[in-house]
């Protein structure tokens, strides 16, 4: 009895003891078990992760790769199996990134993070930017035993990044440097020349004309002009300069390294130094003028390019990039001035120029508002007859400030504005009005001439403008001839002379002015939609004493009447160039023989007094 109890107690204590083993194996098997899905959980999401994840052991002087995830294989198209063991270096080529490898080889030595974006090479051989992120793994004892490395294909975002910064630089038509490269390029070239005491030599370049290849033969053909006169400029110049497009028709050339170990400050003496002992500047323009004006070959047609370049020389012409390129344009203007295709270098009196063009520019504007214009009429006699039978119409300034202005100082700044398009209509609506007003007086008035700028004639609307003025003074009964040189004709024939059949179907004359100093051929000649010839004045002021200029007034006026058309001699100023011209046969004569201009009362007052003996 007294054993019965000891006996249950300790079997008690037992199984008791039994349970807690019991319970702690249960408890152990549980921890387990969580640890083991948490794992599990870990590796289906590794191996689920669009980025690819490599893990790569430590201890190891190689780090050869232990684990790589299907991401990885997808994003470099290697397999798990030809990965193994092997070191990362492989994705980074023969000629690895050296920065972004460096910043990896020193985290692995260090044991430390990093995080880098470089090139890496697919198994195919094709490139993508990796965005790489490594960390050490280290074990329970916090031992360093692997790295993890994880990467992210930034491919199209590099390429997108890549895309915006060259639009920010690069012109999107010719590839060409933009004004923002540009600016950068010629800050460094300034500031290279400076430490070394060298010349910067900044070159502004304008095509000549250039509107009109866009005018007549359209934007599309203007682009393809635009990219082929680039690739030559660009084939004109060293990899050490720079050339870029400013803007439409605007390029300029960044020539650097020109040595001038002299340094004299003299304008004047560094221009004769500059260009006889450093003949690499007027070499290279000479060479882009000569390219550029190649001919172009475009839809069937051959268009004639040339362009006028201004010159600026750091540091004589300006310190800095902006003081630089404005100096090239006002010399580049210069050039302009002086007939175009050449080139010239800036002296200071350009700068003065331009300013006072500018001023022009305003004062001319306010003058078509203001009505400042009037036109003065010439006339033109009939050898024959002895009669006025026309009259050109010729522009005048009567300005408030500065009387009335010759043409000469202004014709040119009209056209090179533009403002000779808005003028060029009031031109033409006030021949047309004034001829209605003497028309009402003399049915037998005096047809009026105007002459027409190339700027004018191709715009598109030119021939709907003509249109819509002769309708609103009766068609057929216009009196309007329009004078156009044969230089103008034959820069576009065949679209020019659509518009001028055009034009003359209503009842508008047209003659060919300066006849004799263009290059029109016979063939053309004979199928132009034209009533007359001017033959310039340059044959008809020397024919009383230069025998061959004689026998060309004598041959351009058979030429004409062979052709049925009307020759006017214009700058006739004596009586011995008006018995010559009669007896060669010409129709009409004009000049300071007869007359200057007159403003239109004093012309009508001086045709009702005109008498000539008739031929």
């Amino acid at each position: 009895m007294n054993e019965t109890p000891i006996f249950w107690i300790l079997l008690i204590v037992c199984t008791a003891a039994a349970g807690v083993g019991i319970l702690a194996v249960m408890f152990t098997s549980h921890r387990y078990s969580r640890a083991d899905k948490a794992l599990r959980l870990r590796n289906r999401a590794i191996e689920s992760s669009v980025n690819a994840v490599m893990i790569a052991k430590s201890s190891d002087p190689d780090n050869p790769i232990e684990y790589v995830n299907p991401a990885f294989e997808r994003m470099t198209g290697y397999t798990s199996k030809e990965i193994l063991g092997r070191n990362i270096n492989f994705l980074f080529g023969a000629e690895p990134d050296q920065t972004g490898l460096g910043n990896i080889h020193a985290a692995i030595a260090d044991r430390s993070e990093t995080h880098v974006t470089l090139p890496c090479l697919r198994k195919d051989g094709s490139l993508f930017w990796s965005d790489m992120h490594i960390a050490p793994v280290c074990d329970d004892k916090g031992k360093n035993t692997h790295f993890v490395m994880v990467l992210n294909d930034i491919t199209e975002t590099r390429n997108y990044q890549q895309q915006l910064e060259h639009q920010a630089n690069f012109d999107l038509l010719t590839e060409l440097p933009n004004r923002n490269l540009l600016q950068d390029r010629l800050q460094q070239a300034v500031a290279l020349a400076r430490r070394q005491k060298h010349i910067v030599a900044l070159a502004f370049l304008d095509l000549d004309n250039f509107q009109f290849v866009n005018d007549s033969l359209g934007h599309k053909t203007g682009d393809e002009v635009l990219k082929l006169v680039a690739h030559r400029i660009r084939s004109c110049i060293r990899t050490t300069d720079t050339v870029a497009r400013l803007a439409s028709d605007e390029f300029v050339l960044v020539l650097t390294g020109i040595a001038n170990e002299e340094n004299i400050p003299k304008v004047l003496q560094r221009i004769v130094d500059t260009i006889s002992s450093r003949p690499q500047v007027t070499d290279t323009l000479e060479k882009v003028l000569s390219t550029v004006s190649q001919p172009i070959f475009m839809n069937n047609r051959e268009l004639d390019i040339t362009c006028s370049i201004g010159v600026s020389l750091f540091p004589h012409d300006g310190q800095e990039s902006g003081k630089l390129l404005k100096n090239a344009e006002a010399a580049m203007r210069r050039a302009k001035e002086l007939g175009r295709n050449n080139f010239q270098f800036y002296t200071t009196e350009l700068n003065v120029r331009l300013n006072d063009r500018l001023a022009l520019q305003t004062l001319l504007r306010r003058a078509l508002d203001r009505d400042e214009f009037l036109l003065h009429y010439q006339p033109k006699v009939d050898l024959r007859s002895g009669k006025v039978t026309g009259a050109e119409a010729l522009l005048r300034w009567n300005s408030p400030d500065r009387g009335m202005v010759p043409p000469i100082e202004f014709i040119a700044t009209l056209e090179d504005s533009g403002l000779i398009i808005d003028v060029g209509r009031w031109i033409i609506e006030k021949a047309v009005a004034q001829y209605a007003l003497w028309r009402e007086q003399d049915p037998q008035a005096p047809r009026i001439a105007v002459n027409i700028s190339q700027i004018q004639l191709v715009q598109k609307n030119f021939v709907p403008m003509i249109e819509e003025i002769v309708n609103k003074n009766g068609r057929k009964q216009c009196g309007l001839d329009i004078e156009i040189t044969e230089s103008l004709i034959m820069k576009d024939i065949d679209e020019n002379v659509s518009k001028l059949k055009a034009i003359q179907a209503m009842g508008v004359g047209i003659s060919i002015d300066d006849f004799g100093t263009g290059y029109s051929s016979f063939s053309h000649l004979a199928t132009l939609p034209i009533n007359a010839l001017k033959i310039d004045r340059s044959f008809i002021i020397n024919m009383a004493s230069d025998m061959d200029h004689r026998n060309i007034v004598s041959a351009i006026i058979s030429l004409a009447h062979l052709l049925k058309h009307e020759v006017v001699a214009e700058g006739v100023d004596s009586e011995e160039q008006v018995r010559l011209l009669r007896e060669m046969g010409c129709d009409d004569i004009q000049g300071y023989i007869f007359s200057k201009p007159l403003p239109s009362e004093k012309f009508e007052v001086w045709r009702r007094n005109f008498f000539l003996e008739p031929g």
